[in-house]
């Protein structure tokens, strides 16, 4: 990435205009570079750990989601006792 950078004779660029195109034309060699020269990579969800994968997620869910079945039906009981009562 350095010997690209220097390789480019920017100097002799940047005399001949602006100083808003002399930037303009150092953003772009820079951003050219690190493009090339840069390595990508996609990043993983932070809210959940490495082994928690696809099964256990499902898992998880059928888990909270008869929690709260069962949640609501002790509340349910609940009440019709104290409407009997």
């Amino acid at each position: 990435m350095r010997q690209q950078l220097t390789e480019v004779d920017l100097t002799t660029k940047m005399v001949e205009g602006t100083a808003q195109e002399a930037w303009e034309l150092l953003k772009t060699e820079i951003r050219e570079a690190v493009k090339k020269y840069v390595p990508t990579r996609l990043r993983r969800p932070r809210n959940r750990p490495n082994w928690m994968n696809r099964d256990i997620l499902r898992a998880l869910r059928r888990k909270r989601r008869v929690w709260r079945r069962e949640k609501n039906r002790h509340r349910q009981l609940s009440t019709r006792r104290q409407r009997k009562s």
